[in-house]
């Protein structure tokens, strides 16, 4: 025995909907191209510019990451890129940290080069795919031996317990 919904109790829940969807709407957007925005993000006043050669220090568990990051700037660097398992020294430092959640990271510009804390190697992926979103479009117009990166601190952590995709048509 099923009972129809009354139309108040239609239009009720489709107020609801409304305005659960406003509410989403009036999230900050997302700055420096970084999609989706991480949950925590201060853009600065520093342009970071690496030129030359430049070098990945990680720890051994996070080879791959940096591996996969690296193939990522060859595509708009020209310069050597080099890749080492140590944490000391690099332009952009890998290193393994206590977070919040296993797949958060966090990226600190302050100190003139790139340093990645995470607590996994899915942070760190996820670390590594934020920085290729933020090097500058300057670079990928014109790649050379100069890479342009803009200046941030963030801290991001998986706003749901799962990934997916819906797609209606």
């Amino acid at each position: 025995n099923h009972e129809e919904p009354s139309l108040s109790a239609i239009r009720s829940e489709a107020a609801k909907r409304y305005e659960g969807d406003r509410a989403a709407s009036n999230m900050p957007k997302p700055k420096v191209g970084i999609i989706p925005a991480p949950a925590e993000m201060e853009i600065t006043n520093r342009q970071l510019i690496m030129r030359g050669k430049i070098a990945l220090a990680c720890p051994t568990e996070f080879r791959n990451e940096a591996n996969l990051l690296a193939e990522g700037i060859r595509s708009v660097f020209t310069g050597p890129i080099e890749v080492n398992e140590n944490v000391t020294g690099g332009h952009i430092v890998f290193y393994r940290g206590k977070m919040s959640h296993p797949e958060g990271y966090q990226i600190n510009t302050d100190n003139g080069n790139i340093e990645i804390t995470a607590a996994t190697g899915a942070g760190a992926l996820y670390a590594a795919q934020t920085v290729m979103r933020m090097i500058e479009l300057q670079s990928y117009q014109n790649p050379s031996d100069q890479l342009f990166v803009q200046g941030v601190n963030i801290e991001d952590t998986p706003r749901f317990g799962y990934r997916g995709l819906h797609l209606d048509v």
